[in-house]
């Protein structure tokens, strides 16, 4: 069955460069699997063209709005089984290979948290399992996750449509500040939640599936040693992010750059793929 990731880029051009990066990184670390380019209203390059096994147009419909659109990947992938990356990623080890061996049987998979309370999206999460009869709401970034063609996956999209039709108010909020585009997580985690599906652990020696650099710190990227490592916090006192209750350490597969931040690691990472090729 053919496995293969697929990256979105809508709306900006800064997107697909930013999937190009993302090509390049599983180029060399992953060679051996398909790539596709999932976009709408930016231009096609001739580097697209070369690094990407499928292009796919999607049509601007009503409701879907940038990162809205990855609810509509059942729909779109060309792959058996899939995995969805956020095109402000690189992958910067090689043991990507252990996680598409433990996710195979899964319909959907994503990293993330049980959690029956607190606030998430400056929401209440424990009126959202009230109000959905939920054992749980799964809280993450959906920067990447899994999923394999089945009837039980088509399912599962379809819930997070409506889901999205009918409680995006309730539930999301307008994400960066884009009219239109609503948080795509909250929507997840709550399918999630309905459906009882536990978030992908790490798999021990083989490092975080993904971790996001939002509030990390202790940077060293080195895909060239295969180094990844940062540290992100437990969580901090008061909600003041400079009050960190303690430090975990991550040496992550796939590093989401959150606004390309730290920039500089980006860019020399992103520079010394581009170099390597493949």
């Amino acid at each position: 069955m053919m496995q293969g990731y697929i990256v979105l880029a809508c709306d900006k051009d800064i997107f697909r460069d930013m999937a190009v990066n993302l090509a390049y990184s599983l180029r060399v670390f992953d060679p051996e699997r398909s790539i596709a380019l999932a976009y709408n209203n930016i231009s096609i390059t001739d580097e697209c063209k070369l690094l990407f096994d499928h292009l796919i147009p999607i049509d601007s419909l009503d409701g879907f709005v940038g990162s809205m659109n990855k609810l509509r990947l059942y729909e779109t992938s060309p792959y058996d089984k899939t995995m969805y990356l956020d095109a402000d990623m690189l992958l910067m080890r090689p043991n990507i290979r252990a996680y598409w061996k433990a996710l195979n049987g899964n319909y959907f998979s994503m990293t993330g948290d049980k959690r029956i309370s607190g606030r998430w999206y400056k929401k209440d999460i424990a009126k959202i399992v009230r109000e959905f009869k939920i054992p749980y709401l799964v809280c993450m970034n959906s920067g990447v996750f899994y999923f394999e063609r089945s009837r039980k996956a088509e399912q599962f999209f379809e819930r997070a449509h409506d889901i999205l039709k009918y409680h995006r108010e309730s539930l999301s909020i307008i994400h960066n500040n884009r009219s239109g585009q609503y948080a795509d997580e909250p929507i997840l985690g709550v399918a999630m939640g309905e459906e009882k599906i536990t978030p992908m652990p790490t798999l021990e020696g083989h490092g975080s599936w993904m971790v996001t650099t939002w509030r990390s710190r202790g940077h060293v990227f080195d895909p060239e040693r295969g180094v990844c490592y940062l540290q992100k916090s437990t969580g901090y006192r008061f909600r003041q992010q400079w009050l960190s209750r303690g430090w975990v350490d991550h040496s992550p597969n796939f590093v989401h750059f959150i606004h390309l931040k730290p920039r500089a690691h980006y860019e020399g990472a992103a520079a010394w793929f581009r170099e390597r090729r493949f």
